[in-house]
């Protein structure tokens, strides 16, 4: 939940999608035994995909 309330800046939505994505990242690291490059790679994945999303223009209001 903190991880997601610290976007609070950013409105409701990032703070539902950062707490969710807080927990799956949290749910690797334990399902791995505590193995953090797994949601460390995750994480920069996630970020790689919303960045060419946004560079694409494919997200309304975002991009060129």
């Amino acid at each position: 939940m903190v991880f997601g309330f610290a976007h609070s800046y950013q409105g409701i939505t990032s703070i539902i999608d950062e707490g969710l994505m807080g927990v799956v990242l949290g749910l690797f690291y334990l399902g791995t035994g505590c193995n953090l490059s797994v949601p460390i790679v995750a994480h920069g994945i996630a970020d790689t995909v919303d960045l060419l999303l946004i560079l694409s223009a494919s997200t309304p209001g975002m991009g060129r």
